[in-house]
This record gives structure tokens, sequence and C-alpha cells, in this order.
């Protein structure tokens, strides 16, 4: 899931991710002259760099393709448009965690592909969460997903076990704990994404405990963590958390520096891309899933898939549906690591980091979040300290029950 909407500034950054719109690249008949058509790529966004990196080579080779960069639309607007029959795209590329993907599902603005055997013969090859996720409750394939990513905790075995680190079983407190309690002479780092933990735990408790009948346990779980990231607010903004930023520097990837990695909290993407390969070189690190809100109730693996939503509107849906079938069939054959951790039945063995990122991803769950208006908005203001946590968690509710409502 998607990083989480930690500030209005990041939310719009996520909201950029969620509100792609891209134009199929189609491929004039053999007797006719080749028309350029245009892909719409938003800018500076991760989707615009999976689009280049990995759809790419999909392309269908008789295809000529321009990319433009583009200011992508309001999501409500964008909505809007599809429901009204828009016809000026062909299909987006969207990803679980966004809001538009959400109300291109719950207002059934997507064409089905149950009647492309392409799209079923993937998704047979998938982990049965992610053709879950493809599958609305009608029964209709709604998406076709190409790539996923997981969030964890990359650790060194032998620096761990220097100091007692044992992330097996922990709750988001006693990692706190834990990390609070290492030296800090900058003899190891510990590279930890300030807005990932957060992001997680209150996804984490949307998707384990919600927010519409909330016990006073849960209340209290909630005010608890709550208060706990409105104190490392200060230190992680001024750059002063456990020694790292949230930038890597190159110096961080020589032999050496790795080796002197206690830990840190990664993401799958991450991990595909070339700077980050030393990892998988180097030896000696592990992987598991970022800890648990509570003792005793195990939250599964927050997993974002990335995938493609066909306008049922298109001018072009031929064409489409055309480069759709092929882009199913190539991507069954796909060998590579990325594609084949959303594979079942894959074996990492010769590779215990790779063996433990695929494990984390087998067994992951799609998370599916309510908007940030409707409650990443109202936690961010508690936060900020512009509301007290009973009337924040009161606007919560509302928010839900309006949405809802709607």
């Amino acid at each position: 899931m998607k990083e989480k909407k930690v500030t209005q500034r990041k939310f719009a950054v996520i909201l950029v991710l969620s509100m792609v719109m891209m134009l199929f690249a189609g491929c004039a008949g053999e007797k006719k002259k080749k028309e350029e058509e245009t892909l719409l790529v938003p800018e500076d966004t991760l989707l615009g760099y999976t689009y280049s990196e990995v759809y790419t080579p999909y392309q269908l080779s008789s295809c000529d393709v321009k990319v433009e960069i583009v200011q992508p639309e309001d999501s409500e607007l964008m909505v809007t448009k599809l429901l009204a029959g828009d016809s000026d795209y062909d299909f987006m590329m969207l990803s679980t965690d966004s809001a538009l993907a959400a109300d291109i599902l719950r207002t059934g603005a997507y064409y089905s592909l149950n009647d492309v055997p392409e799209a079923a013969g993937l998704l047979d090859r998938y982990h049965d969460y992610i053709k879950e996720a493809a599958t609305a409750e009608n029964g209709d394939i709604w998406m076709i997903p190409c790539g996923v990513n997981v969030s964890f905790v990359l650790y060194r075995e032998d620096v761990c076990e220097e100091y007692g680190l044992d992330f097996d079983g922990m709750t988001y407190t006693e990692f706190l704990e834990q990390v609070e309690a290492l030296p800090k002479n900058g003899e190891h780092t510990f590279f930890t994404p300030y807005g990932l933990m957060t992001a997680d735990i209150t996804s984490k408790f949307e998707q384990v405990y919600g927010y519409e009948d909330m016990s006073q346990q849960e209340t209290e779980l909630l005010r608890s963590y709550m208060e706990k990231m409105r104190a490392y607010d200060v230190p992680f903004n001024e750059g002063k958390w456990w020694l790292l930023s949230s930038e890597k520097r190159p110096e961080h990837l020589s032999d050496a520096s790795m080796k002197n990695i206690a830990f840190e909290l990664e993401r799958s993407d991450n991990m595909s891309l070339s700077v980050s390969l030393d990892y998988f070189r180097i030896g000696g690190f592990r992987a598991t899933k970022l800890p648990d809100l509570e003792e005793g109730v195990v939250c599964p693996s927050g997993v974002r898939v990335d995938f493609i939503v066909i306008n049922p509107k298109s001018d072009k849906l031929e064409l489409t549906l055309q480069y759709v079938s092929q882009l199913c069939e190539k991507l069954q054959k796909d060998t590579t690591t990325a594609i084949r951790y959303m594979s079942r039945g894959e074996d990492f063995s010769n590779n215990v980091l790779r063996e433990d990122i695929y494990r984390l991803i087998s067994e992951g769950e799609v998370y599916s979040l309510y908007p940030y208006d409707v409650v990443g908005a109202e936690l961010m203001a508690y936060r900020e300290g512009k509301q007290e946590f009973d009337v924040m968690l009161e606007e919560i509710q509302r928010n839900i029950k309006m949405f809802q409502e709607e």
C-alpha cells in the first residue's frame, strides 16, 4: 500500500501517483502509413519511472510511440469525466492504494476483461490475493496487475545479533524502544524513512481495526501511536532522527558502509533498482515484515499492486484490447525478478534475501484504504496540533459515514 499520506505535500505526490493519464499507442495497419500515437506520462512520479522502465519493453515493435510529459487532472474531476463517457484516453496506469483506483472500481468505470483469455491466464499465474484484487465483486476482471511493492525491514544478521536486535514478532512500540537504545556513535547506521513507518502504522490500523466501531482498547492504541508520531515529527524534520536523513548517498553503498548497516526500512521496488543491487551481491542481508501494532494481532505485509485499467469509452478500444492481450502474453513469459515475485511457485533458494522478499510478497495482502481527505487529513491535523485527538476521531467517523453514503 504505496508513500502513505503523511503530510499535505506528500499526499499531493501520492495523488499524482494515483492520477496517471495515458493514451494507448496504437498500431496502424500493414498497408497504411503508421501514425504516431501519444502516451501521456506524469512528470516526476514513480509510475512515470515504472512506465518507462517496465512497460516500454512490452511495446509492440510495430508501434510508433511518442512520450509527452503532462500534468494529471484532479481525482474527482477524472472520475466525473469517466462517468460522463470521456474518450480522451485509452488506459491508465494506477496503484491499488490510490483514491482514483478505488473510485474507478466503486463506480464500474472500467472495461471488463473477462472475454480476454490472456488476462485470465495471467491472473492464474499470480498469487491468489493479486487475482482477488484484479477481480471485482461481480466477477469482472477490471485491471491487469503488472508490478508489486511491499515494505519490509532489511537487516544484517551479524550486526543485529551483535546488538541483540530481534525483529521476530516485534511490535512498533518494541521496535522504537530497541532502536532508541542503540549506541549512536556512528559505528553502525540505521536508515529508516520516517514516513514509511508512520504511514504503515496508520494503514495497518485502518486495515485491522477500522475507525467506525472502535473499542476503548483500540482507541487507546491509536492514541498511543499518534502521540509517538507527534513526538518524532520535530527531530525527524530537523534531520536528527536515528542519525540518517531519508536520502541515501552513494557512500552508503560502498562495501564498507554496507557491512556497517544494522537495519533499514525498505521497499521491494527500490530493491530492484540498480543502485540497490549491492544488497544481493554483498550478502549477509535478510528481510522481514514491518512490525505489528500489538502483540498477538498479526497483520500481513501490505502490498501495493501497480496495474493498467482500460477506459470502456476509448475511441481505440479494439486496438487497446489487442495491446493488452499481447502484454498479458509477454508478462506470462517474463522471467525477470520483478515479475516473478508476483507468480506462484517461484524458487529463489539460491539467494536468501530474494527468497525473503518473495515470501513477504506471496504472503501479503492488498490494502483498501479510505481516500486521504476522509482519514489521512484528519490524522495529519492532529499530528500538527490543529485539533484534539477526540475531535480528530469524531471527524474521521463523520467523514467515513458521508463517504459511504455517497
